[in-house]
């Protein structure tokens, strides 16, 4: 313990005595430490740490997987099944989306839960703080108008008043008896493909009270219906499916029309959850690590560069009595003293980055974001990399220097000479390696870069400018369908008449807001389809004018028209990708089909074919039915949310009118609400916000890569024309001319820079194929990318070379020839 004070005093002493070469491998290493310590607090909070339920692992998601592969949500005739039959859940339940209007002291607000069954409170281990949860009785068809509310509700609209429980809350105007509140922050987990939905949050909570005798919720070809099991203890996740994929193949015997080819899926909940940020999270760790190891590797080079100095030092210690290890651990105590500043210096610039990137992550895209920070787990990583860094850059200096004799030290010390060969090939090395991984990072941002760059350029199928969009909710079930048709048209029709207003229609999403629900059909007079194939298409709900309004193009036919009522023969406009997969090579207006609506037997003549819209800007449209609002049958009105979308396409800025159309619609009934106000632009802008992320988290850890390493190779070369002072003097004397000498000086540091950016493309290419499912429309051997990042880094690398080459050619060749 005494020898360890005292090689931490004289390191520290010896550090002191340098404070601008400290302050440069403290400030280098806090980058590499500092980026590595916030990206892994990300990575904790949302990949590692477990879901905040007891025995959480025992959680997964339930869906029924297609014969194709995929999978959907459940149907309510097969959750029954499941649920009354099942051997090997411990607790299995459902829940869906649910929102209500919620009358307010100045206006009327617009809420968003869901509806759940009464077991899905104990699946989770979780219990009211105040009342109580659902019981049995609560879940029955018929039962009592009851909800429990969340933590934030609560606190919001009661103030906390403990009073609240056994009080009426009106939604819909409909008496709902005040139960419980669940505890702060609570929320069911949901899938990771429903990030920013409806579902990720929930103000309320109410009995989902499923009617197996209902032909419209309860039909089986109607999927709706998210599944969460608790397993029994002991048991996989693998296990469980393969026995209850038996009950599958029963259900799929006896219900051959809607359940052929379907079976279970279940997928752990955490990896549910997290899914689709996992590989994002993944690479960008593995990112700041190579940042790390440029870091290392310059420090280990400014080490290696600060050991010829030493030489005298180390020898006459190895003639005092000290053996080689002993100045080894001296030698590895002050690198890992600098490790330590740096990581403490990181872990201070990691606690505001943590907050940042909190901060930048666009809303719903990073699941569990909130609880993003630099915990106990965080500062031992932290800690072990620190230490490790320490080891890792400053043990090869340490070997290096420790080899050093009395004799060879006061030789090269007389001459200027540098350390030897060995000390040169190490420093060349370390610069090459440099070089190659900052290649490797620049190519994944460029990939990205170009990534993004065909994202925002895509054809979105309609013209995003000057359009203002905002939802607005009337409970279907309140309104006859008569008056909610009149609702409709009337809303269009003075909205559409405010100055500045150019055109209006409805649609339940817009593009790049929402997701629409898919139907069967079928083909009147086609050969009948095996049972599970029968075609699909999104169905997408719309008013007159919405092609006209979003500038949608119709590329054969007509568009909806006021003529076409209820009390009109069926209608449906298809889009381009619907034609081409259903009636290829032919004309489809006139053809028919038949939505599969439940409890219906409608009939749809194509009358019109519109051009394909992304309504997710990075994936291709499936084919999608577009059918006028009124003449969705009564049987399916209750089953959509009760919201819909007023789209207006204006003359002027789309902000300036969103007073003037909030006000018309009070005007016309003050007890409506209107929320989730936005510009298309806005929405097209948002569409790309976790690529636009990605993108620039990743350019900034190649930036960082790429100044480290040219401050590596100018650190060589200034180091190098530094120890042959006497020899560029000696060849200026002898006549050689400054472009000479510039070149020679160039040539040496743009070896190193070419050697490194070759290693860097074959590693680029070995490592860049698991950017794969983060790209869109550029392959990870983009050839122009890896050329550009090659030329760029080039570019710097000279840059980095010229400057220390041309403080060469400036050298007196007298007071050259007198340097020692």
């Amino acid at each position: 313990m005494d020898t360890l004070t005292q090689d931490l005093r004289y390191g520290f002493r010896t550090l002191m005595k340098n404070p601008g070469f400290a302050a440069v491998a403290v400030l280098t290493l806090a980058l590499g430490i500092g980026a590595n310590t916030a990206i892994f607090s990300v990575v904790n909070a949302v990949l590692l740490m477990p879901l905040p339920f007891p025995d959480a692992r025992q959680l997964a998601s339930v869906y029924e997987r297609t014969q194709g592969g995929s999978y959907n949500v459940f149907s309510a005739p097969n959750y029954l099944a499941w649920r009354d039959h099942a051997q090997a859940f411990e607790t299995l339940a459902v829940y869906t989306g649910k929102s209500y209007n919620l009358a307010g002291a100045t206006e009327v607000e617009h809420i968003k839960g869901q509806s759940v069954t009464a077991n899905l409170f104990p699946l989770l281990g979780v219990h009211p703080i105040l009342g109580r949860a659902f019981d049995a009785k609560d879940d029955l068809p018929g039962g009592p108008k009851v909800v429990v509310l969340s933590y934030e509700f609560w606190r919001k609209h009661y103030g906390g008043s403990r009073s609240v429980i056994g009080t009426v809350l009106k939604l819909d105007s409909d008496s709902y008896t005040i139960l419980g509140v669940m505890p702060r922050g609570f929320e069911i987990p949901s899938p990771g493909f429903l990030s920013g939905n409806s579902l990720s949050s929930g103000e309320f909570w109410v009995p989902l009270q499923i009617n197996p005798l209902d032909p419209n919720s309860s039909a089986r070809g109607l999927h709706w219906l998210f599944g969460l099991a608790r397993l029994k203890p002991g048991t996989t996740v693998a296990q469980t499916e393969s026995q209850e994929n038996t009950l599958a193949k029963q259900l799929a015997k006896d219900y051959p029309q809607t359940d052929a080819g379907y079976g279970l899926l279940l997928v752990p909940l955490l990896d549910d959850v997290v899914g689709q940020v996992r590989p994002v999270l993944l690479i960008l760790l593995a990112s700041v690590g190579l940042v790390l190891l440029i870091a290392c590797a310059n420090v280990a080079n400014l080490l290696l560069a600060r050991a010829t100095g030493r030489q005298r030092e180390m020898a006459l210690r190895a003639v005092l009595g000290a053996n080689r290890s002993r100045v080894i651990r001296q030698l590895l105590t002050e690198s890992v003293l600098l490790a330590i500043f740096g990581g403490v210096l990181g872990l201070i610039l990691a606690f505001d980055a943590v907050h940042v990137l909190a901060s930048l992550a666009p809303a719903g895209t990073v699941p569990r974001i909130e609880a993003v920070g630099v915990d106990n787990r965080a500062l031992l990583f932290t800690l072990i990399v620190t230490i490790l860094t320490g080891v890792a850059f400053g043990l090869v200096p340490a070997l290096q220097a420790s080899k050093s004799g009395l004799n060879d030290a006061l030789k090269e010390a007389g001459r200027g000479a540098d350390s030897g060969r060995r000390r040169r090939a190490l420093r060349s090395a370390l610069v090459i390696s440099e070089v190659a991984v900052a290649l490797m990072l620049l190519v994944g941002a460029g990939l990205m870069v170009v990534s993004f760059k065909r994202l925002t350029d895509v054809n979105l199928g309609f013209d995003p400018r000057n359009i203002l969009s905002m939802r607005v909710s009337l409970p279907a079930a309140k309104v006859t369908a008569e008056q909610l048709d009149s609702f409709r048209r009337t809303l269009v029709q003075k909205t559409a008449a405010l100055p500045g207003v150019e055109s209006a229609a409805l649609t339940r999403n817009l593009p790049l807001s929402g997701t629409d629900p898919s139907l069967f059909f079928t083909i009147p007079g086609a050969p009948p389809v095996a049972a599970g194939q029968e075609p699909i298409a999104r169905a997408r709900f719309v008013s007159p004018g919405y092609f006209h309004t979003m500038n949608i193009s119709l590329r054969k036919g007509r568009d909806f028209t006021e003529q076409d009522g209820s009390g009109s023969p069926g209608v449906v406009i298809i889009s381009e990708t619907m034609a081409r997969q259903y009636w290829p090579g032919q004309d489809p207006i006139g053809k028919q089909i038949k939505p599969g609506y439940p409890a219906s037997s409608l009939i749809c003549t194509i009358v019109g074919v519109a051009g394909d819209v992304r309504h997710w800007i990075n994936i291709e449209e499936p084919p999608v039915a577009y059918y006028p609002y009124a003449q969705i049958p009564a049987s399916y009105v209750p089953l959509l949310q009760s919201y819909f979308t007023l789209t207006l396409r204006t003359a002027a800025a789309p902000d300036t009118l969103v007073g003037a159309v909030r006000n018309q619609i009070h005007d016309f009934d003050p007890d409506i609400p209107v929320y989730e106000v936005h510009t298309m632009d806005s929405l097209v802008r948002e569409s790309a916000a976790a690529d636009r992320f990605q993108m620039v988290l990743f350019g900034i850890f190649a930036g960082v890569g790429l100044l480290l390493a040219a401050i590596g190779i100018y650190g060589v070369i200034s180091y190098s024309v530094t120890q042959r002072t006497r020899e560029i003097g000696i060849r200026m004397a002898l006549g050689a001319e400054r472009a000479e000498v510039l070149r020679l000086i160039v040539s040496d540091g743009m070896r190193l820079a070419l050697a490194g950016a070759a290693l860097g493309i074959a590693g680029a290419l070995a490592v860049s194929r698991f950017l794969g499912g983060l790209l869109y429309g550029v392959k990870p051997t983009d050839p122009v990318t890896f050329a550009v990042v090659f030329v760029a880094l080039t570019a710097v690398a000279f840059l980095a070379c010229f400057v220390p080459a041309r403080r060469a050619t400036k050298v007196d060749p007298m007071v050259a020839l007198r340097y020692e």
